[in-house]
């Protein structure tokens, strides 16, 4: 589906919609994906696995 004025895949809206076709923003987040993942597998602190607990619970974070 190309993106034209009123066109759009995501249900953006206005004019705050995004300027890149979908293909090029789904690229985008591939590649940022492969580039971050090693991230994921570093050992997290104790307080930020304490926040996630708590984001996760559904509790506001105390810090």
């Amino acid at each position: 589906m190309p993106d034209k004025p009123g066109n759009n895949d995501r249900g953006w809206q206005g004019p705050h919609r995004p300027m890149l076709k979908a293909a090029i923003r789904l690229g985008l987040g591939r590649q940022l994906q492969k580039l971050y993942a090693p991230v994921l597998e570093e050992p997290q602190s104790t307080r930020i696995a304490q926040l996630l607990q708590q984001l996760d619970a559904g509790k506001p974070p105390q810090v």
